[in-house]
């Protein structure tokens, strides 16, 4: 499993860049792709620690945004094996 950050053109404005986190196995097939929205940041991403994900293939992204004068955070899980997002 290969884990790359990459750096992607928006299709809008081709000046304008954004974070792209791609999952991919060892074959360099694309597991998941997600990058944060508008107005968001990819702050980091880890694997899973939750007791729900014990002992499967699963990865944390951590998202941060500034609006209105409010700092807030989430964290997103995603099942690479299952190729889904498993928050919850």
């Amino acid at each position: 499993m290969h884990v790359i950050l990459q750096t992607r053109a928006s299709d809008d404005d081709p000046t304008l860049r954004y974070y792209v986190l791609v999952v991919k196995d060892d074959d360099n097939n694309v597991l998941m792709e997600d990058s944060a929205t508008t107005g968001m940041s990819l702050e980091k991403w880890k694997h899973s620690t939750r007791k729900r994900d014990k002992g499967k293939n699963v990865i944390g992204l951590y998202y941060w945004i500034s609006a209105m004068g409010h700092e807030l955070d989430q964290w997103r899980y995603y099942d690479l094996d299952l190729g889904k997002d498993v928050t919850k």
